[in-house]
């Protein structure tokens, strides 16, 4: 939000200047102070509304784990007759229908903290177990690689849920800049082949994540 009050002040200044250009030099600096002030409180609520999710959603998740909700979450995770993949899957499309109705401010605060230990745990086969003398520090680089690539994957299914329609928070978006005489029904027909593009993304990340997604940071670390 800062970046953004930042740049319409920008765009303020210079509509400012190019409209006292067309006045034949009046300038009303009242006008640029008016607008720069809303855009300093659009910023300020944005950043509000923010802190003000985020300290929610880390009371929910703190008094989850304070009664056991998250042990019971990661007990019906590994119940599951899918395996570590099939309940990636599983938990991406839910990650997918929330995008339909939620932000993914809110998504992310309130989702992840209820998995990333359950992910943590699963054996993906990313890391080799031989290249570590001790079984914690195997563990805690499992742990790493499932949580990297499993954000990775939830940050690539968010996006083709904001782009999918029926209700895409992306289309919306685009439809309120647009002129009148583009219709809803153009942004979907013209959005297709994006949503195609990120769900390729998606299983290509899913299924070669190790070699799409880890082997930057296995280079860089060196295991």
């Amino acid at each position: 939000s800062g970046l953004g009050a930042v740049g319409a002040s920008i765009l303020v200044i210079v509509h400012w200047l190019q409209t006292n250009k067309r006045q034949q030099g009046k300038r009303d600096y009242a006008a640029i102070l008016r607008e720069g002030w809303q855009s300093c409180i659009d910023a300020f609520a944005l950043t509000g509304s923010i802190v003000g999710i985020l300290i929610g959603a880390t009371c929910f998740a703190f008094i989850l784990r304070e009664l056991g909700g998250d042990k019971l979450i990661q007990h019906g995770l590994e119940s599951l007759p899918f395996g570590p993949f099939g309940v990636i899957a599983i938990v991406l499309g839910i990650i997918f229908f929330l995008g339909f109705f939620l932000d993914w401010i809110e998504i992310t605060i309130i989702v992840l903290p209820l998995i990333l230990t359950t992910i943590g745990t699963f054996d993906f086969q990313f890391v080799d177990p031989t290249l570590y003398e001790r079984q914690e520090s195997f563990l805690v680089a499992r742990t790493q690689a499932n949580t990297i690539w499993f954000c990775v994957l939830m940050a690539v299914c968010l996006q083709t849920s904001f782009l999918t329609p029926p209700v895409g928070f992306a289309i919306f978006y685009l439809k309120s800049v647009t002129p009148q005489e583009v219709k809803l029904i153009d942004i979907y027909k013209g959005v297709v082949p994006f949503v195609i593009i990120q769900l390729i993304g998606l299983v290509l990340v899913f299924c070669f994540g190790q070699y799409l997604v880890l082997w930057l940071p296995q280079y860089v670390y060196g295991k």
